[in-house]
């Protein structure tokens, strides 16, 4: 189950899939994760969208939790963020994607976040889009897996940030989708990283899905090792099975 913690999600997106599995809003306390801005639906979208929204999803079959987690602006603090991901974990989310960013470390987040992780939780988060050679908040703690953004010709995308050390993968790029309020997906153009965390979140929960089918632990490590990119310039890894042959083998 993916928690995705960001402006919330719009029932036009989630209405269709049978997809949610909980909401909340960590800034009220409330239940309500209505999307006054119209960046979580979209990213909402290219996980789990479908013909009706017009996008169809990377990981269509995933459920997911709606946490809203910044005001109508797009701006979230470290209490919502912290918020959110414990209620998120304590509602049974397997990944948190955070498509946020902010270059001053925060002790608080990462205490959280390190807690999210003992329990098995994939945390990712965008690594933000400056161009720079180090990942955003909470993109830079130790454990949180760094979205990089990739172009549609496989390689990593100029403006994107592309850390020099830790859990750094770059995905094919995807486009930047932003929910109207008339419920309308629009596209916004190219990609960059809030849009590169939620596809590889996706393809977080279809390997974690993968690997249980073949009676396995999910390892962040070995999904990182398998699609990292070790430099700015080298050919981003196609999305594949970490377990190609597990249909075939006996139970």
């Amino acid at each position: 189950m993916v928690a995705i913690l960001d402006t919330g999600i719009s029932q036009h997106i989630t209405e269709h899939c049978g997809c949610l599995s909980g909401a909340f809003n960590a800034i009220t306390g409330g239940k309500n994760a209505k999307d006054e801005n119209g960046h979580g639906s979209g990213l909402a979208a290219l996980l789990v969208g479908d013909a009706s929204v017009g996008q169809t999803g990377i990981a269509p079959d995933a459920k997911i939790l709606a946490v809203r987690v910044t005001d109508r602006h797009g701006w979230s603090s470290s209490e919502s963020l912290v918020t959110g991901i414990d209620w998120a974990v304590a509602h049974g989310a397997t990944v948190v994607n955070i498509s946020l960013g902010s270059q001053t470390p925060d002790e608080t987040l990462n205490k959280h976040i390190k807690a999210a992780m003992k329990r098995g939780v994939t945390v990712v988060a965008a690594a933000g889009d400056g161009g720079d050679s180090f990942a955003y908040f909470p993109a830079a703690l130790d454990g949180v897996v760094a979205a990089v953004a990739g172009t549609n010709a496989g390689k990593i995308l100029g403006d994107s940030n592309y850390p020099d050390k830790g859990l750094r993968v770059s995905v094919e790029n995807k486009p930047s989708f932003r929910l109207s309020a008339a419920g309308k997906l629009t596209k916004e153009g190219p990609g960059k990283t809030s849009q590169a965390a939620i596809v590889l979140s996706g393809l977080v929960a279809l390997s974690r899905a993968e690997v249980s089918n073949c009676h396995a632990t999910f390892d962040t490590q070995k999904f990182v090792k398998k699609y990292s990119v070790t430099q700015r310039d080298a050919k981003i890894v196609p999305a594949s099975p970490l377990f190609p042959n597990c249909g075939k083998r006996k139970a």
